[in-house]
């Protein structure tokens, strides 16, 4: 499948995919993150800390982008 990027990764649900894990935020103290070790007993580590809109990431470097936890919301 080739490595790619996934913005908004939870580790509830890792895909098992090669991707970069890409968040507005890069810390541990919010809601979110609260919640997902409540759920799961883990956090997903965050690579990037970037807006979806504005990536560092040069284009056409990745085969794909998932965002499946921040549609589901």
């Amino acid at each position: 499948m080739g490595k790619g990027l996934e913005i908004g990764g939870s580790a509830h649900n890792p895909f098992g995919l090669d991707a970069i894990n890409i968040n507005k935020i890069n810390y541990l103290d919010n809601y979110y993150t609260e919640e997902e070790l409540a759920y799961c007993g883990k956090v997903k580590k965050i690579d990037i800390a970037a807006d979806g809109d504005n990536l560092p990431i040069k284009s056409g470097s990745q085969d794909f982008v998932v965002n499946s936890h921040t549609l589901e919301h």
